[in-house]
């Protein structure tokens, strides 16, 4: 429109009247009536037969109220305010519709624009429906449709049709120029579910549809709207009848803009009954007639998928979100979410079923932009983050979606497991109570649960957890799990049974295999464990917990080559503990007299973690073996005050002092030790 044309023209100060047709709709036209009032010459609403403040709220606001006699004629209706109109233009809206704020400066320019061409400008501006009810699902579910709603004020324009009436000039559609405006957005609220139960459109419609069709019995607009009315109330094989009376009506040569719609629904029926091939052959048809339009790639798209072909998807997929950009060429009605949100989720979705989640996660944050509400699409990005690595994004994305966002246990569970790695662990507990409230039964929610009980020093309640579900399930894994608990409570007689039920249940559990021969080592019995811990390597090459374990073995027999070996074999693995891997690095180094080595692994660990126990227990026997007895009777000291009823820490540091000839000291330390009861070291359980 910038490019002007001869046979253009232009006025100076456009006035734009406001118009409505409307009966009974107290509850909604004052919300429509103020979206315009600040910016109209005048408001005109015809009322066709209030019996309630219809009326009086219109006349409140400075409409003008015009009485019109109902006569089953939308057109007849709306034409009585092309005639009161004093304004160039008239811009129409229903009561239950609001013009965006944006759309004004928009519309006052258009305004300017009179006739294009030699042409008679009428403008179509941009009807977003929502069909839900909260703001969610009203995102999620909206259609987009361009109508003509910026009327030229003409004697020779006019409205015809009984229903779902339209614009024409009186000397042919040639003296008309559809200028589609892209932004000027009118939010209509007519098809929620509040809404439709008030108005009972179905009863009131199908009368004058069925009326449309036998006046226009040639019409095949008056067919392709009653067609839809059939389609929306679920009565599909009159409707599909019907549309093809509608595409056998239209002129060899003409498209019209609902006519790829006409292909369209009768293949999303046809999906429905599981033909598919019918689908794809009437899509293709919609594709042709409609190439710029979205929702036609859109379930094109869809139907490639049901068929495997990923590269057409994808093509088809990307194509509808590109569409998205020429919807001003397109006039037919259009689902807002085929153009946008949901070709990017199912693109998304075809890139993480093959584990490209860069490119998945970069799809699903176009449908975020899109539509930010739905937190099923934060979701899906926070496990493309975690699968990436990112751990901390992931968690981020997943506490705000969390549970709107989770469509079933999987991703739940994997919400747990980060919860967990960053030691969350009341927050872990409540998404299992949460979804345990859903499905009692869940045997992975159930291991969960006893896993951050165990975790969280109690361990009995997780055995009471798992003995209840294992009353009735004779599950390999809680068995193993179960096992833990009780080894952490010291019972190493009923971990043993436990581990030996899990492995019996389930002989390919490398799991339940480390853990059956962990138990053999803290019991003494290294034979056999070094028998286990083989058999979890067979079962899962490279497994570094029993590797670590194998090592440990070979350590408690000297044989401190071969557990570095084993050791260096299991670090840089996905599934190892490198805290625990450090450990044992140390350990086995002081054990090989490489003391500088061990001191160096015990500071990287402690830098890590300076409350770990463990390795703060390693650095004193480091020290002392260095020979640098002060230092090491400092960390010594440390210890004690951290864990004053450990008997072993009380005989080391009294060793320590009787080699440098502090006696009374020494025997001090020694005699208190030897008061206290101490447990044995155990080996370490995955």
């Amino acid at each position: 429109m910038d490019s002007r044309h001869e046979d253009d023209v232009y006025l100076e100060n456009p006035r734009i009247s406001f118009a409505m047709i409307a009966r009974d709709e107290e509850s909604v036209i004052e919300r429509c009536l103020r979206s315009v009032k600040d910016f109209v010459h005048e408001m005109i609403v015809v009322d066709t037969g209030s019996t309630d403040r219809t009326a009086a709220i219109a006349r409140s606001l400075g409409a003008k109220v015009v009485r019109h006699q109902w006569k089953d004629d939308f057109a007849r209706a709306r034409n009585v305010y092309l005639r009161k109109a004093t304004g160039d233009w008239v811009l129409v809206l229903d009561a239950d519709e609001q013009l965006d704020p944006k759309a004004i400066p928009l519309l006052q320019k258009c305004a300017r624009l009179r006739r294009f061409q030699g042409k008679t400008c009428l403008y179509y501006l941009q009807e977003r429906s929502y069909l839900g009810e909260d703001p969610e699902q009203a995102a999620r579910q909206a259609i987009e449709h361009f109508i003509p709603r910026l009327v030229p004020v003409d004697p020779e324009v006019h409205y015809s049709g009984v229903i779902h009436e339209n614009v024409y000039h009186r000397k042919g559609p040639d003296h008309l120029s559809s200028i589609a405006v892209k932004d000027a957005i009118i939010h209509h609220y007519g098809y929620s579910g509040s809404e439709q139960r008030r108005k009972d459109r179905g009863a009131r419609n199908e009368p004058l549809l069925r009326r449309a069709v036998e006046l226009e019995a040639d019409n095949p607009f008056a067919h392709y709207n009653y067609a839809l009315f059939l389609y929306d109330l679920g009565r599909k094989d009159e409707a599909i009848s019907v549309f093809e009376k509608c595409r056998a009506l239209v002129p060899e040569g003409a498209n019209p803009p609902y006519y790829a719609s006409s292909f369209i629904f009768p293949a999303l029926a046809a999906l429905e009954r599981e033909q598919v091939d019918e689908a794809l052959a009437l899509l293709k048809e919609a594709v042709r007639v409609a190439p710029g339009m979205p929702d036609a790639h859109y379930a094109l798209g869809k139907v490639y998928l049901m068929k495997k072909e990923e590269d057409k998807a994808l093509r088809h997929l990307e194509e509808a979100v590109k569409s998205r950009e020429d919807l001003p060429t397109y006039f037919g009605i259009s689902d807002l979410g085929a153009a946008t949100w949901k070709p990017c989720v199912e693109i998304g979705a075809v890139h993480a079923s093959h584990l490209r989640w860069e490119k998945a996660l970069q799809w699903f944050r176009r449908a975020h932009e899109f539509i930010p509400r739905l937190k099923l699409v934060v979701a899906d990005m926070g496990l493309c983050a975690l699968r990436l690595g990112r751990v901390q994004e992931a968690l981020g994305l997943w506490d705000g979606s969390y549970p709107e966002g989770f469509a079933g246990t999987a991703m739940a569970i994997e919400y747990v497991d980060a919860l967990r790695m960053f030691e969350r662990r009341a927050d872990a507990m409540a998404v299992i109570d949460e979804r345990l409230s859903h499905d009692p039964g869940d045997e992975e929610l159930l291991l969960r649960k006893a896993m951050l009980l165990r975790e969280s020093g109690n361990p009995a309640h997780a055995v009471d957890v798992l003995s209840f579900h294992l009353k009735d399930h004779h599950s390999p894994r809680c068995f193993l799990e179960r096992g833990l608990a009780y080894l952490a409570l010291g019972n190493r007689d009923r971990a043993m049974l436990d581990f030996a039920s899990a492995v019996e249940g389930d002989p390919e559990s490398y799991t339940a295999w480390n853990n059956l021969g962990a138990g053999y080592l803290a019991l003494g019995d290294a034979v056999r464990a070094a028998e286990c811990f083989m058999r979890t390597l067979a079962l899962k090459p490279g497994y570094p917990y029993a590797l670590s374990n194998l090592a440990r073995i070979h350590m408690l027999a000297g044989n401190y080559a071969e557990a570095l070996e084993l050791l260096e074999q299991s670090r840089g693995k996905d599934d190892s503990d490198p805290a625990t891997l450090k450990l044992l690095l140390a350990e086995c180094l002081l054990g090989a007299g490489k003391h500088e080595d061990a001191e160096r692994h015990a500071r990287e660990l402690l830098a890590e973690s300076p409350d770990d126990v463990n390795g703060a227990h390693l650095l004193a026997r480091v020290l002392a073996a260095r020979g640098r007895t002060d230092e090491a009777y400092e960390a010594y000291e440390r210890l004690l005050e951290k864990t004053p009823g450990h008997m072993e820490l009380y005989q080391e540091a009294g060793q320590l002092l009787l080699s440098a000839g502090r006696f009374k000291e020494a025997v001090a330390l020694i005699d208190r030790g030897l008061a206290l009861q101490g447990a044995a070291g155990e080996a370490a359980p995955q």
